[in-house]
């Protein structure tokens, strides 16, 4: 566990090491020695680290700040990011899923996939952006194939956007695969050419199953370099976008909150219309409703769409975010233990 020196902040947080005063940070040097403290609005401290204010388990070292954020969102996102990637796979930065569900390849900390088009455009921007660093992870054969397939997208999809431009999906909409309404495919023939690739490309058996050693490992190398590891913190950030525009809408206050409606963006896309009105017409029989109140009206009302065989997953992983802890996927959570905060800290 990689255990972040902290800094006295409104935002969260049971301190995990020495406080110091809200407007500086302690700065160390890579092999722990104190160097001084530097103000936490120092323009020119641009990595991530030395201002996490909570017990990472991700490991940010030779990460920049995305531009625009504060201290307090970068604290929020990032450890956002630390607990519902946890749900998403054991290997964080380097999750790698194979082809069982049809996208050809699932990569990095959540699982962006060949099949829906969302891992293309991290790859084309490491190819774009650090071309020699990306080469470096891969054989020449394995690199010069894998650029082809990149390219042979990029032409023929281009870079789309996953952003909506409504905050909340229309009525017949379906945002997620957990959904009910499968007639409906939010991706139909998406990345079908990559698809194919990677099931002829980077696998044993030509159902997708079993990968090929060097191909799994050189993309793992890949995932952990400091670039990718910042596209992939720089892709989420549309995630952070729209949990922080739920949370001002329903006017929320409080840190699980936050970590509730990111997770409700990363499982589930978001909510509809109709959620919407059901937490309106609650808020107008409730205006004193306190912030479990609130929560527990959106999970019930957002419960409704997804499909049976998931909602108790769904259920489980949202209501342990709300009480700070509980059982998830077989195994006992308690997240302010593990990440070293408390959930109820207003932000």
């Amino acid at each position: 566990m990689h255990k972040i020196l902290v800094v006295t902040m409104s935002l969260l947080i049971i301190g995990c090491g020495k406080q110091y005063s809200s407007t500086s940070v302690l700065a160390t040097d890579p092999s722990g020695n104190e160097i001084g403290e530097l103000p936490v609005d120092n323009p020119h401290s641009e990595l991530i680290d030395p201002n996490l204010t909570f017990c990472s388990k991700l490991e940010f070292e030779n990460m920049k700040v995305p531009e625009g954020l504060t201290l307090k969102e970068l604290n929020s996102f990032a450890l956002a990011l630390n607990i519902s990637s946890t749900f998403e796979g054991h290997q964080k930065w380097k999750n790698i899923t194979n082809n069982f569900d049809g996208q050809g390849l699932s990569l990095g900390l959540l699982n962006q996939t060949l099949g829906t088009e969302s891992l293309q455009p991290l790859l084309l921007e490491m190819l774009q952006a650090h071309k020699i660093q990306m080469k470096n992870q891969f054989s020449d054969n394995n690199f010069k194939t894998l650029e082809q397939m990149i390219l042979k997208w990029k032409e023929e999809a281009g870079v789309k956007s996953a952003v909506r431009e409504s905050l909340f999906a229309e009525e017949g909409d379906v945002i997620s695969t957990l959904d009910e309404d499968s007639s409906i495919h939010i991706f139909a023939d998406a990345g079908d050419h990559s698809v194919d690739w990677a099931v002829k490309t980077i696998y044993t058996d030509a159902q997708g199953k079993k990968f090929k050693a060097d191909w799994k490992s050189q993309f793992q190398a890949l995932c952990v370099t400091p670039e990718y590891r910042s596209i992939q913190f720089e892709a989420a950030r549309y995630l952070h976008e729209k949990a922080k525009s739920y949370f001002e809408r329903f006017q929320l206050r409080e840190i699980r909150s936050y970590l509730f409606l990111f997770d409700i963006v990363v499982q589930n896309g978001g909510f509809y219309q109709r959620n919407l009105t059901d937490f309106q017409n609650f808020m107008n029989q409730n205006p004193r409703a306190t912030e479990n109140q609130k929560l527990s009206v959106l999970l019930k009302s957002r419960l409704v769409q997804v499909k049976d065989q998931f909602k108790e997953d769904v259920r489980a992983r949202k209501q342990s975010l709300i009480d700070g802890k509980g059982r998830v996927h077989s195994t006992d959570r308690n997240y302010e233990r593990e990440f070293c905060y408390t959930s109820q800290s207003i932000i």
